[in-house]
């Protein structure tokens, strides 16, 4: 992992998260529907899994031009870093950075065009978003099956009961986001009722 250290490009890989992600006031965040694009829930600790990893290593050799960056997602002026679509490399982020609300975006080569994005939150999820090819590659399912997955991981008697309600309020604005029209913006977690 390596700190970027051109502005130019550091500048339009966070304009590129902006147009996806926006951070709120609280602890809030707000999808901005792209035209072809899906959201998922993951089920996910304050770190990404093994799996998780080898399922970002598989779905950018799924594009072989496909280079990989870390964002944070509430500091716009923390400079990104580049990943390596390769274990060490993703180890290295999970080790530093995934605890900290941060993206991994997967660009073209000239980073000019977003592939897709893994965000990491510390709140115990993660929220995979792009084409629905790559999404089902990054959750290791279709994406019904990964609603499934998160809901049967989010409604474990172990978490407390303002933690399940959070998920559920997850999943609930992750299925908006997929049934809304592209331009639509969608927060996350949804407060509103089911």
């Amino acid at each position: 992992m390596q700190e970027l250290t051109d502005p130019g490009l550091a500048e339009r890989l966070v304009s590129a998260v902006a147009t996806l992600l926006r951070t709120e006031h609280d602890s809030r965040i707000t999808l901005v529907r792209v035209p072809g694009w899906f959201a998922v829930p993951l089920s996910g600790g304050t770190h990404l899994s093994t799996d998780d990893q080898a399922r970002i290593v598989v779905a950018c050799a799924s594009q072989p031009d496909t280079r990989l960056w870390a964002l944070s997602i509430h500091d716009r002026h923390r400079a990104p870093m580049s990943v390596q679509a390769e274990i060490p490399d993703l180890l290295e982020f999970n080790r530093e950075l995934s605890f900290l609300d941060y993206v991994l975006l997967a660009t073209d080569n000239d980073s000019s065009s977003p592939r897709w994005m893994l965000a990491c939150f510390t709140d115990d999820y993660l929220i995979a978003l792009g084409p629905a090819d790559s999404v089902q590659h990054l959750a290791g399912h279709t994406i019904t099956d990964a609603f499934i997955a998160f809901r049967e991981y989010a409604s474990d008697a172990a978490w407390r009961p303002e933690v399940r309600a959070n998920f559920e309020a997850v999943a609930r604005a992750l299925l908006r986001y997929n049934d809304t029209a592209p331009g639509t913006t969608i927060s996350v977690p949804d407060d509103t009722s089911a």
